[in-house]
């Protein structure tokens, strides 16, 4: 029985370049450039259907462009 090959990403989803965005922004406006995760989710999560938690928390974990700040309620803080 042959292995299945792994699809390689050619390149990052449109959408999740600008969702990437959108929080980038939303930090921005924000004092001291932090937020909760929960906070973040709540208020960007209805402007596109595929904005979920699970596609919110990856982006999250993107070192380059955000730090997180907690182990239970985590705080979202942009990289400088």
């Amino acid at each position: 029985m042959d292995k299945r090959r792994k699809r390689k990403k050619a390149a990052e989803l449109p959408y999740r370049t600008k969702q990437r965005a959108l929080i980038v922004d939303y930090l921005s406006n924000k004092e001291g450039k932090k937020a909760p995760a929960a906070q973040i989710i709540r208020d960007l999560s209805t402007l596109d259907k595929r904005f979920t938690k699970i596609s919110f928390y990856r982006l999250f974990a993107e070192r380059r462009y955000f730090e997180k700040e907690g182990n239970v309620r985590i705080a979202v803080k942009l990289m400088e």
